[in-house]
């Protein structure tokens, strides 16, 4: 879980605003917890520190061609 949330360059007074996340990356602090940060298009960073994090990769290519 969550345990942590800090951020730099996020607008707080715009509730309302849409960031445009391009990467997200995680660093390992004591196993299984540390770091994960949601980089944004204009320079927003959102660092969540956790316990742990459970992820899952599938490849949506065959979903995405036919949406388009």
């Amino acid at each position: 879980g969550v345990e942590k949330v800090e951020h730099k360059n996020v607008a707080l007074d715009s509730p309302d605003r849409v960031l445009k996340l391009m990467a997200m990356t995680f660093d390992p602090t004591t196993s299984p917890a540390g770091h994960v940060t949601l980089h944004c298009a204009e320079g927003e960073r959102i660092r969540l520190s956790v316990a742990y994090i459970e992820a899952a990769l599938s490849d949506l290519s065959d979903q995405m061609a036919e949406d388009v």
